[in-house]
């Protein structure tokens, strides 16, 4: 019994935390575009509709045509919509599961990978995002095969690992255009390794970038399009976030709503200085391990490197990036952590350093999992109290995205020309999202301090829920 938890019991974990993290939660923003698209009737009239798409939806046209599929077979729930999360984490756990079986590869690379799908499904990243109708998840468990693949086949030379390899970085470059930079790692790897493996695969290497070269051609059609959503230069304060998130502050800090708002203060804080401080503790030991163990970096440098090549293509396309647009290269970030415990934990004094870690992504996860603060807005409420409030009254108009009025039957929201005159909505107001209505990146406060003071005068009353921080406005 003990050598079959040993063996298998992460794997049966990864399976019910992700069965935990997907609920019926409100879609936010992006996920009801990912709704929306699903949801055509035909795949003709969505390839129609992709054509005219700015959103950064067709720059993932396999993601997009998969979610066709998967809501004709599954139904456009919530949860319907977000359990394609659980088959790709199935497709991670079969993967993994398959490796472990083969006889050839050594004791310490299958520990480490039991390690990596602990720390995965303890990352509060992986368990926020598995909640999300989106092509995050998608990316990162086809990211962590390419990588796994290319460094097992650099390793053993075995040709199920280059196939599943050059099938992999296919299909995740046709599921996202960001894909292309795993390129990078897995270039220096194999370079690192046996720069001969480019000489010996030179066909299929020259049948990948036959594919790769007509999927990009597709995606530099929709960029000089002026596809692809906002266009910002990112600073290093996108590096810092994604570095927040990567390292699980997203389950122990401050939440990302409050980030988003940008109403950063003492009082907002307040709340979160234990248990962030307790992770920063933990991250220091792991530091510690780093050293004291002295931990290989070739893990470690390979993500730098990565992340940095990242930033200045970024920076170069002004493209503002945050951490889950990264998720391909979070397996490197992963690995690196199961390496060092894996490699340090014969030393008793370090094995407390590393318990004290797990414990304090344990906490993180599970107050993803559990505490409101750290769930997306709750749309499907705003909108049915103005359903409800306007069977007798319409003053209520609904802020926020048209798709997700669309999605929750906002009632008259097609027929009532004020709405659509305002587009993505006015009056409203959830909290931390941003109203695109002649007031570009104007925060929630300073929105309703607007209000308050009468600076908008179609406005005529305001009344705040606190519990579920939303904002209802009534106007004229």
């Amino acid at each position: 019994m003990r050598a079959f938890i040993c063996k298998y019991g992460v794997f049966v974990f990864a399976i019910l935390v992700s069965l935990l993290a997907i609920n019926s939660w409100s879609l936010w923003t992006d996920e009801s575009s990912t709704a929306f698209l699903a949801m055509h009737e035909s795949l003709s009239e969505l390839m129609t509709t992709l054509e005219s798409w700015k959103g950064s939806e067709s720059q993932m046209p396999g993601y997009v045509v998969t979610m066709f599929i998967w809501e004709k077979l599954f139904g456009h729930s919530e949860y319907a919509l977000r359990s394609f999360n659980l088959f790709m984490i199935g497709v991670l756990v079969l993967y993994l599961l398959w490796k472990q079986s083969n006889s050839y590869l050594a004791d310490d690379d299958k520990k480490k990978a039991r390690c990596f799908v602990l720390l995965t499904f303890l990352s509060p990243m992986i368990v926020y995002n598995i909640n999300e109708a989106r092509v995050n998840i998608t990316i990162f468990v086809l990211g962590t095969i390419s990588l796994a693949s290319a460094y097992l086949y650099c390793r053993y030379k075995k040709n199920t690992d280059w196939i599943i390899l050059i099938l992999s970085v296919i299909l995740g470059y046709s599921f996202n255009f960001l894909y292309i930079v795993i390129g990078l790692p897995m270039i220096i790897l194999i370079f690192y390794r046996d720069w001969r493996i480019i000489k010996h695969n030179w066909k299929s290497l020259l049948l990948l970038f036959i594919l790769i070269s007509l999927i990009s051609f597709y995606y530099i059609q929709t960029l000089l399009g002026g596809h692809g959503g906002m266009k910002e230069r990112p600073g290093f304060l996108n590096i810092g976030y994604t570095l927040y998130e990567f390292m699980g502050f997203g389950g122990m800090s401050v939440p990302k709503n409050e980030l988003r708002n940008g109403s950063l203060c003492y009082s907002v804080f307040e709340p979160y200085i234990i248990p962030t401080l307790l992770l920063l503790m933990a991250y220091c030991g792991m530091v510690y391990v780093f050293i004291k163990e002295k931990v290989r970096y070739h893990t470690v440098g390979l993500f730098v490197i990565s992340v940095l090549g990242f930033y200045l293509l970024a920076y170069v396309a002004e493209f503002r990036f945050l951490g889950r647009h990264l998720l391909m290269l979070y397996p490197l970030f992963l690995y690196s952590l199961a390496d060092a415990i894996v490699s340090s934990w014969r030393n008793k004094k370090v094995r407390i350093l590393i318990c004290f870690f797990i414990g304090a992504l344990c906490i993180g996860t599970f107050r993803i999992l559990t505490q409101d603060s750290y769930k997306k807005e709750n749309v499907k409420d705003a909108i049915q109290f103005t359903n409800d409030y306007n069977k007798s009254d319409d003053s209520v108009v609904f802020l926020g995205y048209g798709l997700l009025a669309n999605y929750y039957h906002l009632r008259n929201y097609r027929n009532d020309s004020h709405i659509e005159k305002m587009d993505s909505g006015f009056i409203l107001f959830i909290k931390s999202m941003y109203t695109y209505y002649n007031m570009k990146d104007t925060s929630t406060k300073q929105l309703v301090d607007k209000i308050h003071n009468k600076e908008l005068p179609y406005i005529t009353k305001v009344w705040e829920d606190k519990d579920s921080e939303l904002y209802y406005v009534k106007a004229h």
